[in-house]
Formats: C-alpha cells, structure tokens, sequence
C-alpha cells in the first residue's frame, strides 16, 4: 500500500520532533557523575595523555567576598561549599570571591593546561600558587573590576606532586561566578581541540551570516518574496547570539561593550528569548493558527523570564536552559496542530524550528557543564538548517506567487479571448443585415417602430462594445435590458413566431456581460425559429437554498446533446469558462430532439444573517 506524500512529510516531521525531544534527554542523563566532591577531586585512573578533557564540575570549597591567594590569606576557611559551574547569588551587584578544589592523585610530569576560556566574569586561576590563566581585572573596586571574553595570559603546568591546590578568584556583576567548570587538558591536544571549535564555530556563523543576507536582499528587492520582516529581525537577534560566545568575535565584541562580556551575555540571551517569541508568533499556514498559538507564547514567555530572573537570582547556571526547556511546550503544540491538520505546505519550516530549539538546548548544556563545551556549536548549527528552511519555504512560496500569477495572466487572457468570441459572435454580419433591412422596411411603413427598433439596435451594439471593454460582472437587470432588446429585434423579423415570456423573480445578483444573451439567442434561432410554426422562450430567475437560478427554456425543435459535445462548440465552453472563473457559476443543458431545451445557470449564493 503507497503512503500518500502528506502522510509521509508528518512522518518526517514527527520523526524530527522525537529526536529533538529525546536526544538532549538521553544526553543528559548519559553525562558522567561529578568529579568533584566535598572540595576534592580524584583523578585516578584518568589519562590525561589521550587527550580527553577533564572537567572538575562538582562540589568546591568557596570563600564569599575574599581572594585567598592575592590578600595572601593563610590558612582560609571556606565559608561554603557551592556546585560548580553556578553564579554567585544575592542580586546584581559586584560580587566576588574565591573557589578552591584539591586534585587527589595527579599523573605525575603531565604537562597539562587549565582553561575556563569564555567564562562571563573576571577570573584568575592558580595550580599550587602559582598564576596558570587570568582574564579581565579582578578587583573589589567596582570601578576597577572588569570582564573581558578573552583571557590576557595562558600558561601550561606540569603536575609534580599527587596532590595539587587549584583556585580561582572571580569577579563580576551580572553574571558573577565561577559559572564554568574548569577544564584540566593536555595542553597540545587542548590548542587543537580549540582550533578545530573555533574554525567551525566560524564557519558555521559565516554560513548563517550569508544566508541571512540573501534573505534580506530578497526582502529588499521583491518585498513579495519574504515572509515577514520579523522572520529577519529573528535571524538578526539569533546572530546576535551566536557571535557573542562562539568562535574569535567574542572577545573583540567583550572589549568594545562598555558594561562588559557579562553585560553582553545577558543581551545576548535576552536577544535568543526576543527572537523565539517573534518566531512562534509567526506562521505560513494563517492568521487563524496564529492567533491560536498567541496564548501559548504569551504563557511560555512569562514562565520563561520568571525561570531566569529566579535562576540569576539563586546563582544556577541552568536558569537559561529551563528558560529553554519551556519552549518544548509551544512548540510540541505547534508540531501536534500540524499533524492534525489537512494541509502539510510548511512542515520544512517546522522541522527547521525544532532543529533550532534543539541546537539552542544543546549549546546551553555545553554552558551548563552537562556536555562538553563543544556542544555550544549545536547553536550555530541549529541556526543554518533554520534558515536554510525558511529560505527553502520562501522560495517554494515565490514559486507559488509567481506561479499562480502565471496562471491568472494565462486566465484572464482566456477570458478575453472568450468575451470577444462571445461579442463578435453576437454581431454577425447577417444579423446586422437582418435587422438593418427588418428596420428599413418600418420606416417606411411604421415610423414610430423603427424608431423604437433602432434605439433597441443601439443598446444591443453598446452592451456588446461593453462587454469588450470591461470583464467585470454587471447588475444582471442591465444584461436583462440588453436582452430584452435582441428580443424586439428578432420579433420584428419573425413576428408571432416569436412569443418571449419573463418570469424574473429575482434580480439582485450580477453576471459577467453577454453570458446570459447568447444563450437566449440558442433558444431564438437554434430553437424556436426552427420550427416553422415558431415557439415559445421563457426567461426565468429564482432563488434557492444556496443559488439562483436563472433558467432560459424553449419549446423548440431541440438538438442531440451528446451529438454537440462531441463537435466541442466554442461558444459553449468559453461560457461555463466565464462563468467558473468569474462566479463559480455551472452552466447546465437539457436537451432532445423534438422536445425543446433548457438552459440552467446556477450561481452558488450565500445567505448574509441579519
């Protein structure tokens, strides 16, 4: 059995939801346990010659308000023990302090590196007394201290003793903290780690900076082709983001910042929330679904600022990844609609979303110490396949524009090809003949006729010239009129083989000009006038439940229907063109020979309550 494409496009999508869903769960839960404990941490059985990073997350012993190795204190108690990587609490104001842990069982002569690169405060990092990594200026002087995104000295050490005192002294106020866990490395294996991180975390932000641009110069050039300046501004905010802690820029853009790296940090997270809420408030499918997901957006937003006002103020770096965490709901609810639904044109979008989402999540478990720090290019990468999609589902989208305004052109064409069939079919030069000659004979006999016949001519040729010149739909009384002086002119020639009956009981609706004639005169001369004895056309109008009807029948000789379908009459099918295109009207014969016809139009009408 064949899956239909719809059902096979929400596989997909589901199938994206479930792994963006579960793999940062299961990668959470796969981390390893701690390695620091009750301010030690043993390194045994480690190898810090493969090359794998150690990160000392844990437990620290921390001296609130005190350098322990600049203020040369001897002998310091710790005044608590805090879980590292975490903020310092009590507000925004200048903090600092001192963090120190004991490493338990060194691998004796491993040269090593210790590096908290990119942590947003100022911070000093000592091995055995001795100054290992410094960055910004860690000052209890508020005007003094500063925080920086790069570190101004690095240095390798060599373990020499089983047992070595790490610590490091911070400083900051809006995010002050050792706020990273410490990474203990080999120091050659550590500067390629870190190349190949900065290359594609440049790489990556590069892409996402060019397809940025091409989607703002597609805005900018044909204003049609983009979805929205806000999809733009997102990317701007999500950009934001991205540089302002992956790769090289961040350190330029910490010294040009003037309140500093952690400043900027919180700008940065603040510009990742502001650009979520822009996305879920917009949508390719309606302004009905949008208006839908403003509740849950509006819900997740708050929830989400509270989590990180209450995350900063408690001093926990997960603050921003249950910020994070809350968006699963709109999203889930965005994901769950769209699988319900009929229609299935912006599931590329969706699954770009979610793939956002989970690089977003992924990155700040990389800030949060729960992954290695690598993971922070998830966020990039993230970043590229969103915009990829919505640069996939804009071009599909021009493609439709461009297309349906192909095939409109094409369309109305048609119809003006079909109005001026229709119009010279209706001034044949023997029915100008006819009727010229049948009014010569009344001036000469019946002044006060002819003069009337000539001014029904007139109408005729006016509703005609008319017709040629404006495509829109008339009042249907003025089609009526036209009519009704064709009709006068016919009888002048065929007399009382000619009888008309009207029978209009409504009239307050509109048709496309001479849509109606042309089956009127099928009736006069394929009909009645056929017959020697002549007949009878009845022109009528009603309403129904959901249409009128206007109904056009003669008692005339009749014709085989199959018989004239077959032969494809030109006049025939650019009417129901019309009538479809213009009114989504239907265009219905009833015939037999011998036995008359009926012509039906029926004109689809919705009631308006009062």
């Amino acid at each position: 059995m064949a899956i239909s494409p719809d059902r096979r496009k929400k596989a997909v999508l589901l199938f994206l939801w479930a792994v963006c869903t579960l793999l940062p769960l299961l990668l959470a839960l796969s981390a390893p346990p701690p390695l620091a404990r009750d301010g030690r941490a043993d390194l045994s059985g480690l190898d810090l010659s493969a090359g794998r990073p150690v990160y000392l997350m844990g437990t620290w012993e921390f001296f609130d308000d005190r350098q322990i190795i600049t203020e040369l204190w001897q002998d310091p108690v710790p005044d608590a023990l805090v879980q590292i990587p975490s903020y310092q609490t009590g507000g925004p104001f200048l903090k600092r302090g001192s963090y120190r842990l004991y490493l338990d069982n060194c691998p004796p002569e491993t040269q090593v590196i210790l590096a908290l690169r990119g942590m947003p405060a100022g911070y000093r990092v000592y091995l055995n007394g001795q100054p290992v990594e410094r960055s910004g200026l860690v000052s209890g002087d508020a005007s003094a201290a500063r925080v920086s995104a790069g570190f101004r000295a690095e240095g390798s050490v060599t373990l020499r003793s089983s047992r070595c005192e790490l610590v490091v002294e911070t400083a900051g106020r809006a995010l002050p903290g050792l706020s990273f866990a410490p990474i203990l490395m080999e120091r050659d294996a550590f500067l390629a780690a870190y190349d190949r991180y900065c290359a594609v975390s440049i790489l990556l932000f590069g892409m996402g900076v060019l397809i940025a641009a091409a989607y703002a110069l597609d805005l900018f050039l044909t204003p049609r082709s983009g979805y929205s300046p806000a999809m733009l501004l997102a990317m701007v905010l999500f950009l934001f983001k991205g540089l302002s802690g992956h790769g090289v820029c961040a350190p330029l853009l910490g010294q040009v910042m003037t309140g500093g790296y952690d400043v900027m940090l919180l700008l940065a997270q603040g510009a990742e929330l502001a650009a979520w809420l822009i996305l879920l408030r917009l949508d390719y499918v309606g302004k009905r679904a949008r208006r839908r997901c403003s509740k849950w957006v509006a819900w997740s937003g708050v929830l989400s600022v509270l989590l990180a006002c209450l995350g900063l103020w408690r001093g926990s770096v997960h603050w921003w990844l249950a910020a994070g965490g809350v968006l699963w709901l709109p999203l889930t609810w965005r994901t769950a609609g769209f699988l319900r639904g009929p229609g299935t044109e912006g599931w590329i979008l969706e699954g770009g979303y979610l793939l956002l989402w989970m690089g977003c999540l992924l990155s700040q478990m990389g800030y949060a110490g729960l992954l290695p720090q690598s993971a922070q290019t998830c966020f990039l990468l993230g970043l590229v396949l969103f915009a990829l999609s919505v640069n996939v589902v804009d071009r599909r989208r021009m493609d439709g524009i461009q297309s349906e305004a192909l095939r409109t052109a094409q369309m109305e064409a048609q119809l003006q090809r079909a109005r001026t069939d229709i119009a010279l079919h209706q001034i044949k030069p023997h029915f100008l003949h006819n009727a010229l000659m049948s009014i010569k004979v009344l001036c000469r006999t019946r002044p006060q006729e002819a003069e009337q016949a000539i001014y029904d001519f007139t109408i005729f040729l006016r509703g005609n010239m008319k017709a040629l010149e404006s495509p829109r739909p008339i009042p249907f009384p003025e089609e009526v009129e036209a009519i009704a002086c064709y009709l006068r002119i016919e009888q002048i020639r065929f007399r009382d083989r000619l009888h008309v009956v009207w029978d209009l009981e409504e009239e307050d609706f509109s048709v496309p000009p001479l849509t109606i004639q042309p089956l009127v005169e099928n009736a006069v001369r394929h009909g009645v006038c056929q017959k020697p004895e002549g007949g009878t056309v009845t022109i009528s109008s009603r309403r129904t439940q959901g249409a009128i009807l206007v109904e056009i029948t003669d008692d005339g000789v009749g014709f085989d229907l199959s018989a004239v379908e077959q032969s494809g009459g030109i006049g025939i099918r650019n009417l129901r063109l019309r009538l479809k295109e213009q009114l989504g009207a239907v265009l219905d014969i009833q015939s037999a020979p011998g036995k008359g016809t009926v012509q039906t139009v029926t004109i689809p009408w919705k009631e308006h309550p009062t």
